[in-house]
């Protein structure tokens, strides 16, 4: 298969027009580039490693993996399995070893893989790999069952250890390599295997393998040499991993960067479902042209190292050019332009994808893209089955707000935007507004005192701060009574007036009096509204206003 640089795994499907939801597929088979056991290298979690198995042979084959080994001397040294004394340490041949940790079961001979140092210390280094690169090691069990004289099927005494992430070649592994290049390293590195002989005896390889060292404990400190399979389900494209001919080349507002051959040690992009990205256009831009392509964007996954970034794929689903479109680190939302100057004339698939872009030794992670059809002449670009939102925004012009900001909600249906932070107007309060509070705008011709205003902000929000002001307010006198006179107290500086006896109209009878029912009137004071009642004796009747 031929090396591709920057080789996306698009595959067009164009029939009747229409380009399918998913156009990223996976797999070494689908696109990436051939990839030969014991020649090619891939930068992996800030590494160097050799390839030394894929999915049909060498090293620990596995379907849809590659088999990685360390290619650089850079983990220290270390013994198989420390030798101490006091508590944690038990005795084997007169000399003391570490215990295994909780969890496994003790050890017979120290020469055991499962719980050794260098078990141990392989888990250690996996467990320095960041999260999303350790996603993508498929953990390898390893089976136990073995003797020093007479090892397990994955070659170590002892029992067996599972979720192992990194680990140490066996001998039959290291003679699977079979490539003194590749097994070559600057010092003496330990294999999980024990010397097929008595633990006492040290044994190594030197003489054929170049100072690869058999796991018998009485060797000295060497290196940990660790070798993982590496999923490639999730590749997206592979580059150089190179500051000046890899992807770091490229950068926002640089224009398009021309895609060539991969060569030398390789990185990966792989598709990772934490990144998002919505991609929208109004209705007139979903099949704009332009030597200048535009496009709005939201709920973009923020961070160190992240962007939005693009690639232009051939109808073949090769890469041509990529590009760096904007800085996502901080802002979540905005808005893109792809620029095609310099691109040659031709049919593409435009893909655009949010992508945390890391150092040249790391592998870095996409979204899934937002794709379309583009046709190119003369660096003029005609877009076509555009597949991300087609919206028209309706920002409405009331003010939606919560504690701390405000915003305009859209009006249309299906608008993409989620996060109240991308819409339209968003911004935190600003409390600048002076407005005279409700309680003090009645005014009194008899007396007056300062307004009392709060602060507000333009969109309607009240703040907490109150104040007044050389303006004057009426007071805001309300009746108060009882059975003795009524009283006038102000709302606003609580001022009470002197208590005064009621003055009442006439007296309104309410109920008749019968010859054997008892009768009642009232009258009601006229400034306070103020009602007293008194009864109606039986024996009087009413006639023309006066008591009979």
């Amino acid at each position: 298969m031929r090396k591709k640089g920057l080789c996306l795994l698009l595959v067009l499907a164009m029939m009747a027009g229409v380009v399918p939801t998913t156009v990223w597929a996976a797999g070494m088979e689908s696109g990436t580039p051939a990839l030969a056991v014991n020649s090619s290298k891939v930068a992996f979690a800030g590494r160097t490693w050799w390839v030394i198995g894929d999915g049909t042979g060498g090293v620990y084959p596995q379907s849809g993996h590659i088999t990685l080994f360390a290619a650089n001397d850079d983990f220290g040294t270390i013994p198989f399995r420390a030798s101490g004394t006091g508590p944690g340490y038990t005795e084997c041949s007169g000399t003391f070893y570490a215990d295994n940790p909780s969890g496994l079961s003790a050890w017979v001979t120290p020469n055991e893989y499962a719980g050794s140092t260098l078990q141990q210390e392989m888990e250690q280094i996996a467990g320095g790999i960041s999260p999303k690169e350790q996603a993508v090691i498929t953990a390898r069990s390893l089976a136990g069952g073995g003797t020093s004289t007479a090892p397990s099927a994955d070659g170590i005494a002892g029992q067996g250890i599972g979720g192992q992430k990194l680990w140490a070649l066996s001998t039959s592994e290291l003679t699977a390599i079979g490539d003194m290049t590749v097994s070559s390293f600057t010092v003496d590195w330990w294999l999980r295997t024990p010397a097929s002989m008595n633990i006492n005896t040290a044994s190594n390889y030197s003489l054929y393998w170049n100072s690869a060292a058999a796991s018998s404990i009485f060797m000295p400190n060497i290196a940990p040499r660790p070798a993982l399979s590496l999923d490639l389900s999730n590749v997206a494209f592979t580059s150089d991993a190179d500051p000046t001919t890899g992807k770091s080349a490229a950068a926002v507002g640089g224009g398009l960067l021309s895609a060539v051959p991969a060569s030398g040690t390789v990185k990966f992009t792989m598709k990772d479902s934490s990144q998002g990205l919505t991609v929208y256009v109004p209705t007139e831009q979903s099949a704009q042209t332009g030597g200048v392509l535009n496009f709005s964007y939201c709920n973009a996954t923020t961070g160190t190292g992240q962007y939005i970034s693009c690639v232009l794929a051939d109808p073949s689903g090769d890469v041509k050019y990529y590009g760096k479109l904007a800085d996502a680190s901080s802002a979540a939302s905005g808005s893109l332009s792809v620029p095609l100057v310099g691109v040659s004339d031709g049919l593409y698939t435009l893909a655009l994808f949010s992508e945390e872009a890391n150092e040249d030794s790391y592998t870095d992670f996409c979204s899934e893209p937002v794709v379309m059809t583009l046709n190119v002449a003369n660096e003029t670009g005609a877009v076509s089955n555009f597949a991300g939102i087609v919206h028209d925004h309706d920002w409405l012009e009331a003010w939606s707000s919560d504690s701390a900001h405000h915003w305009h909600e859209c009006g249309a249906a299906g608008c993409p935007i989620t996060e109240n932070s991308e819409k339209d107007g968003h911004g935190e309060h600003s409390f600048d507004q002076e407005v005279v509070s409700d309680a003090y705008k009645v005014s009194d011709a008899d007396c007056t005192h300062p307004a009392v205003y709060y602060r507000s902000c333009a969109c309607g929000k009240a703040g907490a701060q109150t104040f007044t002001s050389g303006d004057a307010a009426g007071h805001r006198y309300s009746w108060l009574s009882n059975a003795g006179g009524h009283w006038q107290k102000c709302a606003v500086c609580q001022n009470e007036l002197a208590k005064a006896g009621h003055t009442f109209g006439e007296w309104v009878v309410v109920s008749e009096p019968a010859e054997t029912t008892i009768g009642a009137r009232e009258r009601i004071c006229t400034l306070c509204g103020y009602a007293e009642t008194e009864l109606i004796p039986v024996s009087y009747k009413v006639i023309t206003g006066e008591n009979a």
